[in-house]
């Protein structure tokens, strides 16, 4: 109950007391004292409520707490004695579309042969090998590692502008030593050697790189956002196209620039893409209690008079996005602040409705207080 809802109750109160025989002025006074007491407790009950579930969302949404800075230096290397390597996160790309994708385009052929020499078999999911792709949710062509499998996706009539669903070939890192992959595209036909052995022959349609970007860039050891990096080296990267072959693991024929931002989380900012059903409603979930206490704790009888707790809990969870940028294995996704928004105002009117409720019913009763003359007598 608000200061001005206890002053209306009693201002009302003392028109009873003066009313004849409808209430002794001792009680009314006993009354209001224990009501301001009340009303003290109250508030702090929910000043402590509410605190307590600002603490409790944030424990669950930034818990454990492994909080990583951005990094702006990029460490892909080149190696005198030929390759590259990425010891921590870095990339390496072409500033152009290759000069070659055209012609990919136009014949519908490419041969790829990657000798890489991953530095551990637990890597960042997916970790990008070689991408040819825009972003991570367009590419022509990547080849990931994902643990110990291969992961290969090849934008073609049957797959998605994110070439997937993915090919997968299980177990090819985790051995002593580098791995040689070998990758042809041709009509028809999609060939894979592992170390020179065939792993997989499978059939595509006959113009299988038709809806191919001829404007996406290569990048090795990261997709080009910088978050999807990968540790090891590569010996080779060649890449051949109607007879003519490129090694972009020589020195010079890719960038590497001393800087780039490698963020450690991810901002979706599609708010239908990449979220279930369930995730929509354990957002909603986690926000309502805040609606409600936030509610109870200013007594708003209306949504349209509580318009500021609505931004508030909008920038509350749009604050805990942006901290998620900075945590290993997090993603931040603007539809969670559109579910939390959603889950914050449906608690913001539950707690309105109470409140208006309970208004309701309390000062009715004074108004239908009755009165009786001293000479009166129970029927």
């Amino acid at each position: 109950m608000s200061s001005d809802d206890c002053q209306r109750l009693q201002r009302e109160l003392s028109a009873c007391a003066r009313r004849p025989n409808a209430i002794s002025g001792s009680f009314c006074v006993q009354f209001i004292l224990a009501l301001s007491r009340l009303e003290l407790l109250w508030r702090l009950v929910r000043i402590a409520a509410t605190l307590a579930v600002l603490i409790a969302i944030l424990g669950a949404t930034l818990y454990p707490f492994n909080w990583l800075p951005p990094r702006i230096s990029n460490a892909a290397t080149y190696q005198a004695a030929g390759g590259i390597e990425f010891r921590d996160m870095g990339i390496a790309y072409t500033s152009m579309p290759p000069s070659w994708l055209t012609e990919v385009i136009r014949t519908h052929a490419l041969d790829i042969m990657l000798d890489v020499d991953a530095a551990a078999n637990q890597q960042q999911i997916p970790a990008r090998i070689l991408t040819i792709s825009q972003d991570i949710h367009h590419r022509n062509l990547t080849i990931d590692q994902q643990t110990r499998d291969l992961s290969i996706r090849l934008r073609t009539p049957g797959r998605d502008d994110n070439g997937m669903p993915p090919i997968t070939i299980p177990g090819v890192f985790g051995r002593p030593g580098g791995v040689e992959i070998r990758l042809r595209i041709e009509p028809e036909a999609l060939t894979i050697w592992i170390n020179r052995e065939a792993r997989l022959n499978q059939r595509l349609p006959g113009a299988p790189l038709k809806k191919w970007n001829p404007s996406y860039r290569l990048a090795l050891g990261n997709e080009f956002s910088g978050d999807q990096s990968w540790l090891g080296k590569i010996d080779h990267a060649l890449v051949t196209v109607g007879g003519t072959s490129i090694d972009y693991a020589i020195p010079g024929t890719l960038e590497v620039p001393l800087h780039y931002w490698f963020p450690r989380g991810r901002f979706y900012f599609n708010p239908l893409w990449n979220t279930s059903w369930t995730d929509r409603f354990n957002n909603i979930l986690l926000f309502a209690p805040l609606g409600f206490v936030l509610g109870l704790l200013v007594n708003g009888d209306s949504l349209r008079r509580n318009a500021g707790l609505i931004l508030f809990i909008s920038c509350f969870s749009t604050a805990i996005e942006v901290l998620q940028l900075g945590l290993v294995g997090r993603f931040s996704s603007l539809s969670d602040i559109l579910f939390n928004t959603v889950g914050g105002v449906l608690g913001l009117a539950l707690a309105c409705w109470l409140v208006r409720e309970y208004k309701r019913r309390l000062f009715g009763r004074f108004e239908r207080w009755p009165v009786r003359d001293r000479g009166s007598s129970r029927p």
